[in-house]
């Protein structure tokens, strides 16, 4: 190596002793490596939260990074962000939006370019392709094949329908912020060298948080759908079957012939013999 290249070298681990420290610098011993992934494992212990920062995937062995974990490392390495939308795709007449966008990660204290990260998203993916719809919005052609799923709502088990989204209009912004996220987890991972812990083979939210979200919204249906409406006998309602009167045990049962609501009133005290 000659002197010219020593010297970026050197100066790269004097900014790491001024900066954070898990600044990035050039590491040339075993031990101060195992160190610094010590380092790293202990904060992703200690600070990250999982299911926030970081989640599993159910059939995956490594957590995958998800944006909030993403911002943590950067801010704990020192490094900013810049995106750039490399390309983009807007057909206004057939509804179709697909956006390319570059993550450079720098130094915060002098502007170094650390890595760069690449994300893109399109309208044609599931997710914003189709939408869960409620039966009285779907007719009868769209559920012939539909693919459904049944969320459980305060009402009981509900089942929606997967049907196309008729407005593909309102994603060009989400779809440029997805764009974004992915490049940042992919340029957070390069730049920390973290693909050890995690993974970013599936950066977006997991089947089950969309469930989650379904069943967040299935607890909003409009009021039309909500009142005089009964639960039918038996049907199930958070896993249990529901009973059609009172349970045995919590509280006698109505009189027979009684009205709803009413109970069996009390049996009248006996009257006690007066003592000799």
């Amino acid at each position: 190596m000659t002197e010219q290249e020593q010297r970026p070298a050197a100066e790269a681990g004097e900014r790491a002793q001024d900066g954070s420290p898990f600044a990035l610098a050039a590491i040339t011993d075993v031990d101060a490596s195992l160190e610094r992934v010590r380092e790293l494992q202990r904060f992703v212990r200690e600070v990250m939260v999982k299911g926030v920062d970081y989640g599993t995937i159910p059939g995956t062995q490594k957590a995958c990074l998800w944006k909030p974990g993403a911002e943590k490392l950067c801010e704990l390495y020192g490094l900013t962000s810049a995106f750039v939308v490399e390309d983009r795709v807007e057909d206004w007449e057939h509804g179709f939006f697909m956006y390319r966008v570059s993550c450079v990660l720098q130094t915060r204290r002098d502007g170094v370019v650390i890595a760069r990260g690449m994300g893109s998203c399109n309208s044609m993916e599931a997710k914003y392709r189709y939408r869960w719809a409620w039966p009285d919005d779907v007719s009868e052609e769209e559920r012939k094949g539909a693919r459904t799923k049944s969320v459980n709502t305060k009402y009981g088990w509900k089942k929606l329908y997967r049907v196309l989204n008729d407005d593909p209009y309102s994603l060009p912004n989400t779809l440029v912020k997805m764009a974004m996220k992915r490049a940042h987890v992919g340029a957070t991972l390069a730049a920390t060298r973290s693909s050890g812990e995690f993974t970013q083979d599936v950066v977006d939210e997991p089947e089950g948080a969309i469930d989650a979200a379904a069943e967040e919204v299935a607890g909003e249906q409009p009021a039309g759908r909500q009142a005089g409406a009964q639960q039918p006998a038996g049907q199930r309602q958070g896993g249990q079957r529901a009973p059609s009167g009172q349970s045995r045990g919590q509280q006698p049962r109505p009189a027979r012939g009684a009205p709803a609501g009413q109970q069996r009133p009390a049996a009248a005290p006996q009257p006690t013999r007066p003592a000799a």
